[in-house]
């Protein structure tokens, strides 16, 4: 005998612009790299699921890695402010070079103190971002509908985005 179970599932998405601010520093490649302005922006995004009860949210962040500061900071802020508890968050990095430290004690070395204070305002403001696209994803919370399907889409689930020499944008060439 088979059985079938409905249940109806709230879904509601949010994102916000993370693009590195002039003067940040930019992680990896093995040497220094300083934002001097954004080809493509940079984004945060957010998918928020719930039962009617609780709230889920799933963020993807156009950044190498994430202090647990900033995380800590952020789910501690949407427990505050909406009742998400920390366990129903997760929260993933692209672990893109393009994006800006959030995380100085690695580079300590290398940074001057204008960079420092650039990285740490911007970990302040991936922390707000969270916030924001969280917001934005409850507020859209809205009855889905789930399926289930198979096929191919070549290249689909890869995240990162490269800039060509020749402009163009691809996700791994």
């Amino acid at each position: 005998m088979n059985s079938l179970l409905l249940a109806v599932i709230l879904t509601g998405f949010g994102k916000a612009d993370i693009t590195p601010p002039v003067g940040a520093f930019l992680p990896g490649y093995y040497q220094q790299r300083i934002a001097t302005g954004a080809d493509t922006p940079l984004e945060l995004q957010c998918v928020a699921f719930s039962d009617g009860d609780n709230v889920g949210l799933v963020f993807s962040v156009d950044n190498l890695h994430l202090t647990q500061k900033t995380i800590a900071a952020a789910q501690g802020r949407l427990k505050a402010q909406y009742g998400v508890p920390p366990e129903n968050t997760y929260i993933a990095s692209t672990h893109i070079h393009t994006g800006a430290a959030t995380d100085t004690s690695y580079y300590i070395n290398i940074l001057s103190e204008s960079a420092r204070q650039i990285c740490d305002r911007y970990g302040e403001t991936i922390e707000q971002r969270l916030v924001d696209a969280a917001a934005a994803a409850i507020r859209d919370l809205k009855p889905s509908t789930f399926a289930i399907a198979r096929t191919t889409c070549p290249g689909l689930s890869f995240i990162r985005r490269y800039l060509m020499k020749d402009g163009t944008v691809m996700t791994n060439p």
